[in-house]
């Protein structure tokens, strides 16, 4: 039995990705930053310039470092999916994608449009404005229900397609469901 612990440790800098920008951004004030220290201590008056350089160097840095830190550290993250197999929606999406609150409510609204849209009822007919029914009107009255599922499925559709293009949903499947006209894809 040994009375000596024994402590090993690792450290590897290597910037990742956009973090290469930041890092470099970062040495580059530093060092000219040092360099206006020397301008300062041999006297020159130009040492000012080096100095505002490199400190806007350093904050440039900062503020990249603020804006990637997060994405780098969830790049292999496994996709957040939602899944209901009540009405046999799936949404998929990048972890990532959830850091504002736009993002947020865009994707809940996603969500609550495909897990609640559904085909409108065979109807029996058109009422007219004294809400009294119109004789054979039912064929004018099942193209107007299928042109308005029509039109819910089409908007969806879009909505999907601007949350893909933003980045926020990956994917969207809603598996088949009794109810006819209930498919996305």
């Amino acid at each position: 039995m040994s009375r000596w612990a024994e402590l090993k440790a690792q450290f590897r800098f290597a910037p990742l990705r956009s973090q290469v920008f930041v890092v470099t951004l970062l040495l580059g004030g530093i060092a000219i930053t040092l360099l206006s220290f020397s301008f300062l201590w041999n006297e020159k008056e130009t040492w000012r310039i080096p100095c505002a350089i490199g400190l806007l160097m350093i904050g440039a840095a900062f503020v990249a470092w603020l804006l990637s830190h997060r994405d780098v550290d969830r790049r292999d993250t496994v996709p957040t999916t939602f899944a209901s197999t009540r009405f046999g929606v799936t949404v998929s999406m990048d972890a990532r994608s959830l850091d504002s609150d736009t993002s947020r409510r865009l994707f809940a609204r996603l969500v609550n449009i495909a897990t609640h849209r559904r085909p409108l009822p065979t109807p029996d007919g058109i009422v007219s404005s004294d809400m009294q029914p119109i004789p054979n009107s039912q064929a004018e009255a099942v193209h107007r229900a299928q042109a308005a599922t029509a039109e819910g499925e089409t908007r969806l559709q879009e909505f999907v397609e601007v949350m893909r293009d933003r980045g926020e949903a990956k994917t969207l499947t809603q598996e088949p469901n009794p109810d006819p006209g209930s498919s996305l894809s």
